[in-house]
C-alpha cells in the first residue's frame, strides 16, 4: 500500500498538555481545565489558587461561564488574531473552552460574533486533529512494518486491535482503517459547527454543547426540538463539553456508513498527494442533512465568505496557556 507523502508543513504532535481558561485579563476566570483533549483535570482548588489560576474570592461552587466581552478581550490580550493565524504568522493558543459564552447572541455586530465563535472553536478542532494525526502516524508506521515483513510485538497488536474497535472496522482490514483514521479539515468542521449551531447561539449549543446537530434516540442524552413531530422519537444529542462534541463529530464522519463517500474523497486526495481541502470535500457530505445538495452549497458559501479555507493550515502553539498570557 502506498502511503501519503509527508507534507513539509506537517504539524508536530505535542502529547497531553495542561490547558486552562484562567487568564488574568478582564477578570476572566473559569474552572474549565484540561489535561488532554476532552479530559478534565482533577486538581484541588487550593492548588489552582496557589498557581495563580483562580482568584482567591472564587468559591468551590462558583463555576462561571465566560462572558462574550471578557472572552474577546482575553483573545485580544494574548494576540489571538484570525488574520495572523490565516497568514501563518502566529499559532493558535491551546485554550479549550468547556462552554461557549452564554451571552454570545447579545453581540449585535455579526462579524465580531462570528470571529469570537471561530476563535473559540479553532483550538478544539486542531486539538482533535492532532490526536487523530498521532494515531494515523503510528498506523502508517505499522503498515510499513507489515509491508516489510517485520514482526509486530503484542503491545502493538493490542493497540491496533483497540483502533479497529474504536473505528468500527471488522476483519482486521488495515486498508479500511487507514481510510477512517484521518483528520477533518478545520474549514469544514468550522463551517458545519457554524451552520448547525447558528454560530453558537442555538438552544442546543448553549444548553447542551451540541454544535453539529447529531441525533440520538435516547431522550435522556439530548434535547428535544420544540418543532419535533408528535410521532418522532429523536433528540439532539447533548455533551458535557465542547471538546466532547467535537470528538463525537469527528468519530461520526470517520465511522458512519453515510459518510463513506467523504472518506473515499479524502483518501483519494491523500493518494494524489493533495492537501485536504474542506471546500472540495464538503461535496461528499450531501447526506449529512436532509437538505442534501442545498446543505453542501450552504457549507461552501460559509467557507468562501468567511475565508475559512485559510485556516486549514493553522497550527497549535507548542505550550499550554498560563496566567502570564
Amino acid at each position: 500500500m502506498r502511503t501519503a507523502k509527508k507534507r513539509k508543513t506537517r504539524k508536530r504532535f505535542e502529547g497531553a498538555a495542561l490547558a486552562v481558561l484562567a487568564i488574568g485579563v478582564a477578570g476572566l476566570y473559569t474552572l474549565s481545565l484540561t489535561t488532554s483533549f476532552g479530559q478534565k483535570a482533577d486538581i484541588p482548588m487550593e492548588v489552582l489558587r496557589a498557581r495563580g489560576l483562580l482568584p482567591p474570592a472564587l468559591g468551590d461552587h462558583e463555576e462561571e461561564r465566560p462572558q462574550a466581552a471578557q472572552l474577546a478581550q482575553a483573545f485580544q490580550g494574548m494576540g489571538y488574531d484570525l488574520e495572523l493565524v490565516a497568514k501563518g504568522e502566529t499559532a493558535v493558543p491551546r485554550l479549550y473552552l468547556a462552554n461557549l459564552p452564554a451571552d454570545l447572541d447579545n453581540i449585535n455586530d455579526a462579524g465580531l460574533r462570528k470571529a469570537l465563535f471561530l476563535r473559540a472553536m479553532l483550538p478544539l478542532v486542531l486539538s482533535m486533529n492532532e490526536t487523530i494525526q498521532a494515531d494515523r502516524k503510528r498506523l502508517l508506521a505499522y503498515a510499513e512494518r507489515v509491508k516489510a515483513g517485520l514482526r509486530i510485538i503484542p503491545a502493538e497488536r493490542d493497540w491496533l486491535n483497540d483502533l479497529f474497535l474504536r473505528y468500527d472496522v471488522e476483519d482486521n482490514d488495515l486498508f479500511a482503517l487507514l481510510k477512517r483514521v484521518d483528520v477533518i479539515p478545520p474549514s469544514l468542521a468550522l463551517a458545519q459547527a457554524a451552520e448547525e449551531s447558528g454560530w453558537g447561539t442555538s438552544r442546543f449549543a448553549q444548553q447542551g454543547n451540541a454544535l453539529f446537530g447529531q441525533w440520538t434516540q435516547s431522550a435522556d442524552k439530548g434535547l428535544i426540538p420544540t418543532d419535533r413531530a408528535s410521532n418522532a422519537t429523536y433528540a439532539v444529542r447533548s455533551f458535557g463539553s465542547l471538546a466532547e462534541a467535537v470528538k463525537s463529530y469527528a468519530h461520526n464522519l470517520n465511522t458512519h456508513n453515510a459518510y463513506a463517500e467523504f472518506r473515499d474523497a479524502r483518501f483519494a486526495a491523500r493518494e494524489a498527494d493533495q492537501p485536504l481541502d474542506g471546500y472540495l470535500l464538503s461535496e461528499a457530505l450531501h447526506r449529512y442533512s436532509e437538505r442534501g445538495d442545498e446543505y453542501v452549497a450552504t457549507l461552501r458559501k460559509l467557507i468562501r465568505q468567511n475565508e475559512l479555507g485559510a485556516l486549514d493550515e493553522a497550527r497549535l502553539g507548542q505550550r499550554a496557556l498560563g496566567p502570564s498570557y
